[in-house]
């Protein structure tokens, strides 16, 4: 468990120094997760579709 927990500290310590493949995977996730909210709020609160739910999950699979 340390180790793994050593590994996840030094991912990110990697991904604040500078460009990299850890950067990207946080830039490309922050991206994935505002698709995803932007898509509810767009079908759940602004047009009240029922079916909200599913926008989400077509916004990260779009991403």
């Amino acid at each position: 468990m340390r180790r793994d927990a050593r590994r996840a500290v030094e991912a990110v310590r990697a991904a604040w120094r500078g460009p990299g493949r850890e950067r990207d995977l946080v830039v490309q996730s922050l991206k994935a997760a505002a698709a995803a909210v932007t898509a509810w709020l767009v079908g759940g609160v602004w047009m009240g579709d029922p079916l909200a739910l599913m926008a989400p999950w077509v916004a990260l699979v779009l991403v």
